[in-house]
């Protein structure tokens, strides 16, 4: 069974390649998939600060382009002059935390504070190069930081999984799943926001198939429970053209019907979905659909002559349900077998949100209604 997905993490690595206003076609559209399974993006406070880091860099080389672009077309145009900052050089850097913040929570995007960590396990991590640190240097603190700010935040969580986004391999590591299980985390390491996208419409498209199984089944129990209104439907309008009846046969055998012993729902093939109003409102939505019905045909195959002559019957039950058959010259022989003869239906119900005796809502499916027989 797929797990829900609980929390989707971004790392400054991944951080770092979005634009200065963060949204890009990737990023809205990771929204959109999180609003749909009301999962938060979070950052652990430390990717927030060496993302932070990075943009001022860059802020500062902005600056610094301008101020000399500015310098160099001076020496060729005289009316061409020094710009005048609203704010100095550093207080404009400066800003860049406050700006990015603000950029956040205009995104509903949370940052994730830094827990208590043990200095002496970070250490002896250090030491042993344990994953996230590495082989040959010291690398690996801000990545230790970063792992147990998200399973910290993510232990929180009884059930589902957390994705993190991070383009560093070593977050990969089976070191880094060891620590998961000690929190009892179920942590996904994907290298990028498009991974976490198809990650997370995978497990939309699972939702969805498991809500339409779901309304399937509900739906067909309810048709069982009325295969007798089914049932007199086909008696009353079933007309089944020859070449219909004839399948199966032998040349030169057709079939005369004696009688129809059952008809049964045996699947259903499609149905609209429904949606009712939220919360404990009363509602009502027509739903359409198609199932399969299942025919249980007495039926006696009669040996044809070379030119049979053809003639319309009545089948013997009290209905009009008219029927074509193979009245020949020739010998008749009886063999009273039964024949299964699948036709889809077409037809409609109401899906209904009332409540009960005792005030609880309920959803139940009403007022079949039969609209086609699909003679194929």
């Amino acid at each position: 069974m797929i797990s829900w997905p609980k929390g989707i993490y971004l790392e400054a690595s991944v951080l770092c390649t979005l634009p200065r206003d963060i949204i890009n076609a990737e990023m809205e559209r990771l929204k959109q998939v999180c609003t749909l399974v009301k999962a938060p993006i979070l950052i652990p406070e430390v990717s927030l600060q060496e993302w932070i880091a990075n943009r001022r860099e860059t802020i500062n080389k902005y600056i610094t382009n301008v101020e000399s672009g500015l310098a160099e077309m001076a020496k060729i145009f005289d009316y061409v002059e020094r710009i005048n900052w609203p704010k100095d050089r550093q207080s404009i850097v400066d800003d860049t935390e406050y700006v990015t913040k603000k950029i956040l929570d205009e995104n509903g995007i949370s940052v994730i504070e830094t827990p208590d960590i043990d200095l002496k396990k970070l250490v002896s991590m250090s030491v042993n190069k344990i994953r996230p640190f590495e082989e040959g240097n010291e690398k690996g603190f801000r990545d230790s930081v970063n792992l147990f700010t998200v399973l910290k935040h993510a232990e929180k969580e009884k059930e589902g999984y957390h994705l993190f986004v991070a383009r560093d391999n070593i977050y990969k590591d089976k070191d880094i799943q060891d620590f998961a299980q000690q929190y009892n985390v179920e942590l996904i390491v994907v290298s990028s926001i498009s991974d976490a996208i198809s990650k997370l419409e995978e497990f939309i498209k699972h939702v969805m198939k498991t809500i339409d199984t779901y309304e399937k089944t509900v739906l067909n129990y309810f048709l069982l429970r009325n295969a007798d209104k089914i049932s007199e439907y086909i008696r009353q309008n079933g007309e089944f053209p020859l070449f219909f009846l004839n399948k199966g046969y032998r040349l030169g055998l057709v079939p005369r019907i004696e009688r129809i012993d059952s008809i049964s729902v045996i699947k259903i093939d499609s149905v609209t979905r429904g949606i009712l109003p939220k919360g404990a409102d009363e509602g009502k939505v027509k739903i359409s659909f198609t199932a399969r019905t299942r025919f249980d045909v007495r039926v006696r195959e009669v040996v044809s002559s070379p030119v049979p002559r053809l003639k319309y019957g009545k089948a013997p039950f009290p209905s009009s349900f008219d029927l074509l058959a193979f009245l020949a010259d020739g010998a008749e022989r009886t063999l009273n077998k039964v024949t299964e003869i699948d036709i889809p239906i077409e037809g409609s119900v109401y899906l209904t949100r009332e409540k009960d005796q005792e005030g609880i809502y309920q959803d139940k499916y009403s007022d079949l209604q039969i609209d086609n027989l699909i003679i194929r």
